[in-house]
């Protein structure tokens, strides 16, 4: 974990942090992580569908805002409240006017970026924003594929920090803290090898492992008999935790 805390502190260097995995890689857990070890907390707001209404997903930002910076974006909540919404652009400007004014650099995190809408306008409310930064403006969005964004030439001007899958993946040294730590169990280097190959460093599939682990008389026979990839160890995993669960806690 202190790998991707270091690696998320290259936040402040970029406008768009971009964190994308498929689901079960720990992307909310490593945003929340890292935002907890920051002397200044981050404005957070964790998405779902309902918010591709851009009406509702500014009205979000603006309250996640205000918590860490109060005082902040009253123009732009103004605006939310009139009965007509002005237009995209407009509460776009407003917002990275006000945010332009801050005294301090604020992070905003958006989790589970990947629950808006393709077509909803969220997006190109957002490019504003990236094209026109505000100085104080640090963008995290946790998200299981890519947005669509123009991400390319983010990076190709260096405004773009990207962690990918790659970098979630847990590495042997980390897998053997994790089991140790979480199931407090020691095994060798032969079959950590075996479960980084089975597991391609899931922490999905490890926290399954380390579970079952503590049920078991040879933890490191175990892992040497994984085998069959990432969806055989899953469908393999989650069959045993789950047969050892009470029926009222499946």
């Amino acid at each position: 974990m202190t790998r991707l805390i270091e690696l998320m502190d290259r936040v402040d260097r970029a406008t768009l942090t971009l964190v994308s995995a498929p689901a079960g890689y720990g992307k909310s857990m490593l945003v929340s992580h890292w935002s907890e070890s920051r002397e200044r907390p981050c404005a957070w707001v964790s998405l779902d569908e309902a918010d591709s209404d851009v009406g509702l997903f500014l009205r979000y930002i603006v309250a996640a805002v205000q918590r860490v910076a109060p005082g902040s974006c009253e123009e732009v909540a103004g605006l939310l409240q009139a009965a007509n919404l002005p237009p995209g652009p407009v509460l776009a400007r407003t917002l990275a006017n006000e945010l332009d004014e801050l005294d301090a650099p604020v992070v905003l995190v958006l989790d589970d970026y990947h629950r808006i809408e393709p077509e909803s306008n969220v997006h190109e409310f957002l490019w504003f924003l990236l094209e026109h930064p505000p100085r104080s403006l640090r963008l995290v969005l946790a998200t299981r594929n890519d947005p669509p964004l123009p991400i390319g030439s983010l990076r190709g001007r260096g405004r773009l920090t990207e962690v990918r899958l790659r970098d979630l993946r847990f590495t042997a040294s980390e897998t053997a803290e994790y089991l140790e730590r979480s199931s407090g169990v020691k095994v060798s280097k032969e079959a950590l090898a075996n479960l980084a190959q089975q597991t391609e460093g899931w922490i999905v599939a490890l926290r399954l492992v380390s579970i079952h682990l503590q049920h078991v008389d040879d933890p490191g026979a175990l892992l040497k008999r994984l085998h069959g990839g990432i969806q055989h160890t899953r469908e393999y995993l989650l069959e045993e935790v789950l047969d050892r669960l009470p029926t009222r806690n499946r």
